[in-house]
């Protein structure tokens, strides 16, 4: 049965260092257990969920899970896109419908820090105009929940040369995860993004931590030329 989680207990008995984990602490920290368009659910001792809005991040935490409770949970809560280990993703398959499916690479940052001058509170605006060329994002959401997780400390927004942005979503228990990487369209191919993310994630590496992110497999090739190196596989699927 999936059950409504209300403090912080049931998260406390996570391990560190998984990626799931890590969202879903990290929206615990910006937003608590007491807001409408955010909850944690818990299925027995086998499932852990978050949710902002429609969006899910689902870490497994033993493998007896129920998967036909699950799918009509997230289809009774209107789910719109869901984070997910790979292998509950394919089980899912057979109870969701006409749902875009992408597997990516998990990827840690292996490579050196080669310092530059980069902006760590940059005009969020100019951010935005940065990722709307890629990622799917709505203005007025998106920068209500950036700001508030910048202004709660838990995010950093980084900007090179007024042109390449990523977002530190988390740095918590020794272990960075990075996400929005993008570069204005017109100063694509100058190697901005590359110098950028050899600044960020090697600082947050030369300090001692574990830096990761997410990418699509077409876009793994250049990850990998600036220093990351693939560790794992991540689902996600649009509903």
């Amino acid at each position: 049965m999936i059950t409504l989680i209300n403090n912080k207990q049931a998260l406390e008995k996570l391990t560190h260092g998984d990626i799931y984990e890590g969202k879903i602490k990290t929206l615990e920290r910006a937003y608590g257990f007491s807001q409408n368009f955010c909850a944690f659910y818990q299925q027995a001792d086998s499932l852990l969920l978050s949710r902002l809005d429609g969006d899910f991040v689902i870490k497994v935490l033993e493998e007896d899970y129920d998967v036909q409770e699950l799918a009509l949970f997230l289809k009774a809560h209107n789910a719109k896109n869901l984070f997910l280990p790979p292998k509950l993703l394919q089980e899912l398959e057979l109870f969701i419908e006409n749902a875009q499916l992408r597997y990516c690479g998990i990827l840690e940052y292996e490579g050196k820090h080669i310092p530059q001058k980069i902006s760590d509170s940059p005009d969020l605006t100019a951010v935005f105009d940065i990722l709307k060329q890629d990622f799917n994002i709505e203005y007025s959401s998106w920068l209500t929940d950036v700001s508030h997780r910048v202004r709660h400390g838990i995010s950093t927004v980084y900007l090179y040369n007024n042109a390449s942005t990523v977002t530190a979503l988390y740095d918590a228990d020794s272990h960075v995860f990075l996400t929005q990487v993008g570069t204005a369209p017109q100063e694509r191919g100058r190697g901005l993004a590359a110098a950028m993310l050899k600044e960020v994630a090697g600082r947050y590496k030369k300090s001692g931590k574990t830096v990761s992110l997410v990418s699509r497999y077409s876009l793994m090739p250049f990850y990998e030329k600036v220093g990351f190196k693939k560790v794992g596989t991540a689902a996600i699927a649009f509903l």
